[in-house]
């Protein structure tokens, strides 16, 4: 079959010379493209260029150019432009941004120990289609669009040595980063901290963190005037499984609402329905504690730093200890706790702000008892379902 041959628009009208010169400009300047954009910055440079004044400050932001610059010549990517503190890079892939920014955070941690006043960074990834401005060349150097904003809007969020990523990112670079060895980095664990609204941008987004369990915060970002959080999700629990959680509810609610209206015509056993009504109760309270075997390897390390410290008469390794104690008490803190352990997290806190000393016994103490005591609870919830399921 001879196909026929489909004439250009400037073909099948006479253009001028300056008329196509435009239509190829116009072409050029609205070219689009699909990337990842990744957003950092410095946490309290500002204070920082107080303290140090401009040039020392300046030093640290170079330093920070550095360290980025060396991670993104072993990875697939192109720097965009560096405003203040901040950089702009974009990738293909969102799992290439992701293991960009691990490994960004984690040489910014190494330098920090050389130079103790060097800022935390933080991180905000997203992805989307971007407009290009492209050079002489024919080679973008630049990137515009709500894209952008929502990536730097997302870096935002961000507290010091967090990567925050939109849902996108997160289950794309999940899949990809799960199945490849990344030596360099400890156990990389995954949380989605729930749907925030942006000032300015009328759909919410899903915000998620990714980083190494060991040294990331996993805190849920603060509200401010430019994002509302509109949704909480605990634990590492996702949107999906949320949504299925609530199904089962629905389902078994439904079923139990029917057992009871057709009890009057049957010989429906009642503690048949009290074991079922026990058992939607003992499942939903495990899934409130499905997040803390997270923290089973954070602790290990924990314990066995502990034990060296008691050891330190003078160094940071007790001071050290206490502040990974502090931040394991705060990720803690967010499941729905009882009341015997609120009084763990308390006394823990309490602790921590009376204590002069640096020693990290008491508050290292407490919160294993707080973790202990929430782990007990959970392995009583397992038994009873085991005992009740196999009635």
């Amino acid at each position: 079959m001879e196909i026929e041959f489909v004439p250009k628009i400037e073909d099948s009208f006479p253009l001028s010379p300056d008329a196509k010169q435009l239509m190829e400009q116009f072409r050029r300047e609205r070219e689009t493209k699909v990337l990842t954009l990744f957003f950092s910055d410095l946490v309290g440079s500002a204070e920082l260029q107080t303290d140090l004044g401009n040039v020392l400050a300046a030093r640290m932001v170079q330093s920070h150019y550095g360290i980025l610059r060396t991670v993104l010549a072993e990875i697939d990517g192109r720097e965009i432009s560096t405003s203040g503190d901040s950089m702009l890079v974009v990738f293909a892939t969102p799992s290439d941004a992701v293991k960009f920014a691990l490994l960004s955070q984690r040489l910014m941690r190494i330098e920090h120990q050389k130079a103790p006043r060097l800022p935390a960074m933080r991180c905000g990834i997203h992805h989307g289609q971007v407009v290009l401005q492209k050079d002489e060349g024919d080679q973008f150097d630049d990137v515009y669009g709500v894209q952008v904003s929502l990536a730097a809007r997302i870096m935002s969020l961000a507290g010091p040595n967090q990567v925050l990523t939109s849902r996108a990112v997160f289950d794309d670079a999940k899949v990809i980063l799960s199945h490849v060895p990344l030596p360099e980095l400890g156990h990389i664990r995954w949380l989605s901290h729930g749907s925030y609204r942006f000032k300015g941008i009328r759909d919410a987004f899903e915000v998620c963190e990714v980083g190494e369990s060991e040294h990331a915060t996993f805190i849920a970002p603060s509200c401010s005037e430019k994002a509302e959080r509109v949704e909480t999700v605990h634990g590492n629990q996702s949107s999906l499984r949320r949504a299925v959680i609530l199904l089962s509810i629905l389902i078994l609610t439904t079923l139990l609402a029917t057992q009871v209206y057709f009890r009057s015509k049957t010989t429906l056993d009642t503690r048949d329905e009290e074991r079922q009504l026990r058992l939607l109760e003992i499942n939903q309270e495990l899934d409130s504690l499905a997040g803390i075997d997270d923290e089973i390897p954070v602790l290990e390390k924990l314990d066995s730093d502990y034990q060296k410290a008691r050891d330190v008469i003078f160094g940071s390794e007790p001071s050290l200890v206490r502040a990974e104690a502090v931040r394991v008490l705060a990720r803690l803190k967010q499941y729905n706790l009882e009341e015997d352990e609120k009084s763990i997290a308390d006394k823990a806190d309490e602790l921590n702000n009376r204590l002069i000393l640096i020693y990290p016994e008491e508050v290292y103490v407490a919160v294993r008892e707080l973790f202990e005591a929430m782990k007990g609870r959970r392995d009583r919830l397992l038994r009873e379902r085991n005992s009740l399921s196999a009635m």
